[in-house]
């Protein structure tokens, strides 16, 4: 499968729809209704480009993703992925 942090899904742009336990991405604080918004210093504005960002991306590696949550705070987190489920 594609590389992945534990991120379930997209909606509406780069919103996070879910993140499954255990993963990196829940590791790291990413949660339901947060927007990925960078990842590696990369702006990602939408789903799109979010999977074009992860595709280019190998699992094992390490990368800076920033993010804006409901509240409006920002975050980011070193997270590493892994490869993500098949199908």
């Amino acid at each position: 499968g594609s590389p992945f942090g534990g991120v379930g899904g997209y909606t509406g742009g780069a919103q996070v729809a879910g993140v499954l336990s255990g993963t990196p991405a829940a590791a790291a604080g990413l949660a339901a209704g947060d927007v990925i918004t960078r990842v590696d210093g990369t702006t990602v504005s939408s789903a799109t480009a979010l999977s074009g960002v992860m595709n280019g991306l190998r699992p094992g590696a390490t990368v800076t993703v920033g993010w804006t949550m409901p509240t409006g705070r920002t975050a980011s987190a070193a997270v590493q992925l892994v490869s993500g489920p098949v199908g």
